[in-house]
């Protein structure tokens, strides 16, 4: 019998996975439901200490998105120092998980199947491999990707159990090893766009402190929002560079299509006063920030980080994933976005109704957007597995704007304590 440990944040996922193996008697595994408890956000120190408590051989399904919290995230870098530039912050969890599982010599023999869509997975291994070379540990742990997450849904777990059996047991037939890739039939229209809904509304992303205080009216003082507003803008400056890269790469006509639409929108439908660069700068000025204090490259090491990856991300494959990265996730989840921030901006009488256009403006166009593009990719896919590249695609933009706003909030708090200084000093 095979021992199999899970580490993931999802409770719901042990379940599954029991009920999984209950109906399937003859694969020869048994969860080690001990060792397999859900990881929390401050989990860091306990799972270390599950990880020396294994010994192997033992299959081990990692999910990279465990979803540590900032100050957790802070202690895993200063154990590790710095990763790979191409891994976003949400997937250094998962890969700092998989160096403990490869540095720990009792655990030889094991096999770790990676749970993110195909391409981020992809990344990990080859980072993985490079670090196993210079340890001297090539080959003692084995580390594969499942192409999907036992998150995504019943079906999706059933292959990633089936497939990370027969890897672990190595009864794969020659030509069927590699990645699961979901072949069942595509969900229907209705049925994906309201699988997308659930995604982006129920986010963390607008559940983080800043996007709370932004959206709340008097939340932020003036000067904490000139602080964001000066900061954002090199990010606002690129979201339209990202989506014409993955138009390049995109080989459906109806998804370019959709694409070309949205960035006619962008850029003010060929009127410089109303691209939306320029709207935010009217927004800046609304603020009475001196044009001298802006700046087009990033202020802090997240968001340098973020159009990094972004960049990367609208130009690899495969492109459905690139789609829900960059077009998606750029679209989606604006609306409740810049929603809320009127809310908040509206209640200060500095800011007139033009300042806050570029916010007004993306609550009407990007639900448009979004359908517009959701529909595009929906002709586009031929199964299952093409729609998660899309949903993986959208988490992972979502899981990457939340670490940015949290490094913006942090800034934002430094506003108040300066202040606070100069008053006192």
């Amino acid at each position: 019998m095979g021992k199999l440990v899970i580490f993931d944040d999802h409770a719901v996922v042990l379940d599954r996975v029991e009920g999984w193996l209950a109906e399937h008697p003859g694969v020869d595994l048994e969860l080690d439901r001990g060792a397999s408890r859900p990881i929390r956000p401050d989990g860091w120190q306990g799972l270390k200490v599950q990880i020396r408590d294994l010994t192997g051989p033992v299959l081990i399904l990692l999910d990279l998105r465990l979803r540590f919290e900032a100050k957790t995230r802070e202690r895993i870098r200063a154990e590790f120092g710095n990763f790979p530039p191409m891994l976003s912050p949400e997937v250094v969890d998962g890969y700092a998980v998989a160096n403990l599982i490869l540095r720990s010599e009792q655990l030889d023999g094991s096999l770790v199947v990676i749970n993110s869509t195909i391409g981020v997975g992809d990344d990990l291994l080859a980072n993985l491999d490079s670090v196993s070379i210079s340890l001297g540990r090539r080959g003692k742990v084995r580390f594969v990707a499942s192409g999907s997450a036992l998150s995504t849904g019943e079906k999706e777990a059933g292959k990633i159990l089936e497939f990370a059996a027969r890897e672990f047991f190595g009864s794969w037939d020659d030509g069927q090893k590699g990645t699961v890739v979901a072949t069942d039939p595509p969900l229907g229209y209705d049925a994906f766009k309201e699988r997308l809904k659930e995604i982006y509304q129920d986010h963390r992303l607008f559940e983080s402190p800043l996007v709370r205080r932004l959206s709340e009216p008097a939340g932020v003082s003036l000067e904490e929002l000139r602080r964001f507003a000066v900061l954002y803008y090199p990010h606002v400056l690129r979201t339209r560079l990202y989506q014409a890269a993955v138009l390049a790469i995109c080989p459906e006509e109806n998804v370019q299509r959709a694409l070309a639409a949205i960035l006619y929108d962008e850029y003010g439908q060929s009127l410089p006063e109303g691209s939306h660069p320029k709207l935010y700068r009217d927004f800046l000025q609304g603020l009475q920030i001196p044009e001298k204090e802006w700046s087009s490259e990033p202020q802090i090491v997240e968001l340098e980080m973020y159009i990094r990856t972004m960049e990367q991300a609208s130009r690899r494959e495969p492109w459905r994933f690139a789609i829900g990265v960059v077009g998606l996730g750029g679209e989606l989840p604006i609306p409740k976005l810049y929603r809320g921030f009127l809310r908040g901006f509206g209640s200060l009488e500095c800011l007139g109704a033009g300042a806050l256009e570029i916010f007004r403006l993306h609550v009407e166009v990007d639900e448009d957007h979004s359908d517009l593009l959701v529909e595009a990719v929906s002709r586009s896919v031929r199964t299952r597995g093409e729609q998660i590249q899309l949903e993986e695609g959208l988490r992972y933009s979502l899981d990457l704007r939340t670490v940015v706003m949290e490094a913006l909030g942090r800034e934002v708090s430094r506003v108040s304590v300066e202040t606070q200084a100069e008053s006192t000093g």
